[in-house]
């Protein structure tokens, strides 16, 4: 399941943005997993000289009562002083 949290965390750098729906069981591991990830790959761009990346803002919206579906977006923000 790791490779599906570093797809998530490269989408969300390339595009400074993702949505991933969900089931309701799903959505905490899901959001745990990509902030690892980003926490991984800024811990190595510190150790590299490199500025790390900016705050993950991260919301959760249900999509259907019915099903329990969870739309989960993350968006990356970035300092303006960098």
């Amino acid at each position: 399941m790791t490779y599906k949290y570093q797809e998530i965390w490269n989408t969300i750098k390339r595009d400074l943005k993702a949505d991933v729906v969900v089931g309701p069981e799903l959505a905490p591991t899901l959001i745990q997993g990509v902030k690892r990830t980003k926490c991984a790959e800024n811990a190595t761009r510190s150790m590299m000289g490199q500025i790390p990346y900016s705050k993950l803002k991260i919301r959760q919206e249900t999509l259907s009562q019915t099903t329990g579906a969870i739309k989960v977006s993350f968006e990356l923000i970035y300092d303006n002083r960098i």
